[in-house]
């Protein structure tokens, strides 16, 4: 994950930490309003006091709950905003990624070939002297995931756990 992604993720995060809060504030401008107006309308019947208080407390705090609604709709639409960016910048790394580890796939193949153009193939490949950050596990994973695509098998995960499982042996008996 890239600091973009970590900086989107932590503003996601304090979006809806501060979209929490809204509810709760709201209530406590109802609960204040009801203790600083509790006389109010006391020669009305309960039922319809209830309905009166509740009604001067809206028209009392219009300004403040007004300010919170509109907070809440620019919270709401910050946190989706960030959340496309994020997955945009998600889709983006795997995109890197995937090309990255179909690369060394390729390299790793090649090197199993002793296809390699190099004037000294060194004897076992280390996927960090070609720049990669890939484990040998995942690029074995990868060449197993695209034997299977060439042998258009059914089920192209299980095929590649076992033939991935079946690579990892060959690469440690050598």
């Amino acid at each position: 994950m890239g600091d973009d992604e970590q900086r989107l993720v932590q503003s996601i995060i304090d979006t809806q930490w501060r979209l929490d809060r809204i509810p709760s504030l709201i209530a406590g401008i109802y609960a204040l309003g009801r203790i600083n107006h509790a006389e109010m309308f006391a020669d009305q019947p309960e039922h319809l006091r209830v309905s009166l208080l509740e009604t001067h407390i809206l028209q009392t705090y219009r300004r403040d709950l007004s300010n919170l609604a509109l907070q809440e709709r620019r919270l709401r639409n910050h946190r989706e905003r960030d959340i496309e960016e994020l997955k945009s910048l998600q889709a983006e790394r795997r995109k890197r990624e995937e090309a990255g580890i179909k690369a060394a796939a390729d390299l790793y193949h090649d090197f199993k070939k002793r296809q390699l153009p190099f004037a000294t193939v060194p004897k076992r490949f280390d996927p960090a002297e070609f720049g990669f950050e890939f484990s040998m596990e995942q690029i074995e994973y990868q060449l197993a995931l695209q034997e299977g695509r060439l042998r258009r098998v059914s089920y192209l995960e299980q095929f590649a756990k076992v033939r991935a499982a079946e690579l990892r042996r060959e690469r440690l008996a050598a």
